[in-house]
């Protein structure tokens, strides 16, 4: 036969062996997505608990109010303002602890947690509160209130009775249990019969049954004008803190106003603050007649 009638013979594949296991398909391995998401939560719960921790989330992370018991003003002064806060109103109190013109507390008190920026007030000493013996009526007997056998004496807020009437003011003073005593001072500015000045300085703390000094205006002679009657300018009163009293009082009357100034604090760290006005009243940029009492308060 020639080549073209050749038969080409395939092999023929043999069957797979007795018993044995065809392979299995190929297959990718997948893991599931939400696996992923409790990892990523399980690390989150990790970080926020380390973070609750170590205190991160805590009100305990806020600054506390340091304690000043006991230091002059400008030292406590310099304290709060080291430690980021500001300055609230001076307060007043008595104490049988704390030397008169140190500080006795702070509000808010040491210790309080507060925010820097926030303001903390010094609560200054104004020395032993005077005691008085309590008056007993026959009948009664001493642990009572009001004059019938209680102990002490209550501390009361001296008004600012600047601008009224002699009678107005002195009704005004001995409805708070105080006494009245009253000088005379002529005037050009300040009608006849009306308070120019007061001692002690209006918004100070004083024991009941102590006296308030009263300043009364006089007049001028026969040109005094009748009480209620007198139209004068009015004068912006101006800032006089940190400034020499002696600067204070030129610039008062200069405005026409009239300077009324007292030594508040004995003891200071500097002697170059000797001198120096930190309070008084009214408050920087009130309206007042002119001729009217402006009081401020200096260290010394």
């Amino acid at each position: 036969m020639d080549d073209a009638e050749k038969t080409i013979v395939m092999p023929v594949a043999e069957p797979p062996a007795q018993g044995a296991a065809a392979p299995p398909p190929t297959r990718k391995s997948r893991v599931d997505p939400w696996m992923w998401v409790a990892i990523a939560l399980l690390v989150l719960l990790v970080g926020v608990g380390a973070a609750f921790a170590l205190g991160a989330f805590s009100p305990s992370s806020l600054p506390q109010v340091p304690d000043v018991t006991g230091s002059t003003v400008v030292a406590g002064a310099q304290t709060l303002l080291t430690a980021g806060y500001s300055l609230g109103s001076q307060l007043a109190t008595a104490s049988d602890t704390i030397a008169k013109g140190l500080v006795v507390s702070t509000v808010p008190t040491a210790g309080t947690q507060l925010a820097k920026g926030q303001a903390v007030a010094l609560v200054v000493s104004t020395g032993t509160a005077t005691s008085a013996v309590p008056t007993v009526s026959p009948g009664t007997q001493p642990g009572g209130t009001g004059g019938t056998g209680g102990t002490g004496t209550r501390m009361v807020t001296v008004p600012d009775v600047r601008g009224k009437t002699r009678n107005d003011a002195v009704g005004v003073l001995k409805a708070l249990g105080f006494g009245v005593n009253s000088v005379s001072q002529s005037s050009s500015t300040v009608a006849s019969g009306t308070v120019i000045s007061q001692d002690p300085l209006a918004g100070s703390s004083k024991p009941k049954g102590s006296s308030v000094t009263i300043t009364v205006s006089s007049g001028q002679g026969k040109r005094a004008a009748v009480p209620g009657l007198l139209s004068v300018p009015q004068v912006t009163v101006p800032d006089l803190s940190d400034q020499p009293k002696e600067a204070v009082a030129a610039e008062l009357t200069a405005l026409g106003l009239t300077p009324h100034g007292y030594g508040g604090v004995s003891k200071l760290p500097s002697s170059q603050l000797v001198g120096i006005v930190y309070h008084q009243v009214p408050a920087p940029g009130t309206k007042v007649p002119l001729g009217y009492a402006v009081q401020f308060t200096y260290y010394q």
